[in-house]
């Protein structure tokens, strides 16, 4: 008796340090992690970028992430953009410091709620963003990219390396560095990321197409001729001036440059885009309407087009805004959460791609398009904007509704500027 207790004895031990198995941090960054990776869902279509690491009084998105997950995956857009910088994880050489993303990575494993890492910004004691070469800081930050990810990869296939290199302003590239070394950056990075998570999706970093700079497509082909979309799963930008129609043509012109370079079919993913709820000193004509409508038109473009995954910029408010703040009321919630009709809109809109497929579109000239689609029983609907695509579908006896109410053809007129989903009753 006495020996089969003392066997039962030790398969309870065998099982219990089995069953605890859990890494705590080193004092190197190695280990820790945040706990067991359910099965993986197909990140939504639509999706958006939040500031979830970020504890900034003006913007403590972290304060508030679990509720930022809820809404955003309640409203069809179950796939968050977050940062993770170097500068924020090493603050000081050689210490780390997880508590944050690690807390984030698990709440989102546990709501489900999909993640792009994005992945930047060195810390000051590199001195990478005043006076020191590639190759005095590309070691470190190989070093902090592959602990981000062994921490994170059993739940974050996903990366996008860095965020808008191109903008003039130097702001999160130096220029000077441009297009070499950030090719090369591109290029070590990639090899690591898919030696550690061979099925990974690797993005070229989201490219700056910011009014008053000269599109990146010059930029764009000097990367390419260095050899980087052999290394890079596609291709991510922020087309902020190239809203609804203007989306098709800069699609295919990249497309197009991708080809020259590329036999493989690139994915194009927007991780930036978006409009402003209120007037500011950059969109003067902006309102909650507006936003929401130019909102959807451009992610139905995009959709339309054959784009990948569409990120609304951005999902919160922060709490102090002022007129003359470029990127103030971005938000489809209001700082304090609340829903924007923005954020109904695309919780509106992902509903129905969910229930369609892509048949084909018709671009008008002006402002306007007409995107039919196909339902799992054969059914066809319309997606429209503008007043030609409008008439193009009227007096067919199709039924027809905006995000927020049924639409009578005798006031069409009224609803030109809106999108439009037409089916047959």
């Amino acid at each position: 008796m006495r020996r089969i207790l003392t066997i039962i004895l030790i398969i309870v031990l065998i099982f219990g340090l089995v069953g605890c198995k859990g890494r705590s941090p080193g004092p190197d960054g190695n280990g820790g992690g945040p706990g067991p990776t359910p099965s993986l869902s197909e990140p939504t279509f639509l999706a958006v970028l939040s500031h979830v690491t970020r504890t900034r009084s003006v913007d403590n998105e972290f304060a508030v992430h679990n509720e930022i997950f809820d809404l955003a995956k309640s409203g069809g857009m179950g796939f968050v953009r977050m940062g993770f910088r170097w500068s924020y994880i090493e603050p000081q050489k050689g210490v780390w410091d997880w508590e944050i993303p690690d807390t984030v990575v698990r709440d989102a494993k546990k709501k489900g709620v999909r993640l792009l890492a994005l992945v930047h910004r060195p810390p000051e004691w590199t001195n990478a963003e005043t006076t020191a070469t590639l190759e005095e800081w590309l070691d470190g930050w190989l070093v902090f990219l592959g602990k981000v990810v062994d921490r994170y990869g059993d739940y974050i296939t996903h990366w996008e390396l860095w965020n808008e290199p191109n903008l003039a302003s130097g702001q999160f590239w130096r220029q000077d560095m441009l297009p070499d070394e950030y090719a090369e950056l591109v290029i070590e990075s990639a090899k690591l990321i898919k030696e550690k998570q061979p099925e990974s999706t690797i993005l070229l970093g989201g490219f700056s197409t910011a009014k008053g700079e000269d599109p990146p497509f010059e930029l764009w082909e000097e990367l390419f001729q260095l050899d980087v979309l052999e290394y890079v799963d596609g291709v991510a930008f922020h087309p902020y001036p190239y809203q609804t129609n203007l989306l098709f043509s800069f699609d295919t012109q990249l497309k197009n440059l991708i080809g020259k370079y590329s036999d493989d079919e690139e994915e194009l993913w927007i991780t930036e885009f978006g409009r402003p709820s209120q007037p500011t000193i950059t969109r003067q004509d902006s309102n909650y309407e507006k936003q929401a409508n130019v909102n959807m038109a451009t992610a139905l473009a995009f959709w339309a087009d054959g784009g990948k995954h569409f990120f609304i910029f951005e999902f919160k408010d922060k709490e102090i805004y002022s007129y003359n703040l470029v990127f103030a009321y971005y938000g489809i919630v209001e700082s304090n959460l609340q829903p924007k009709p923005a954020y109904n809109a695309m919780k509106w809109l992902a509903g129905k791609l969910e229930e369609y497929t892509y048949l084909t579109h018709e671009v008008f000239d002006g402002d306007g398009a007409l995107i039919e689609a196909l339902d799992d029983n054969g059914k066809k609907a319309y997606f429209s904007w503008g007043e030609e695509a409008a008439n193009e579908l009227k007096g067919q006896g199709l039924s027809i509704q905006t995000y927020n109410e049924q639409v009578s053809e005798s006031n069409l007129a009224d609803y030109y500027d809106k999108v439009l989903f037409w089916e047959y009753t």
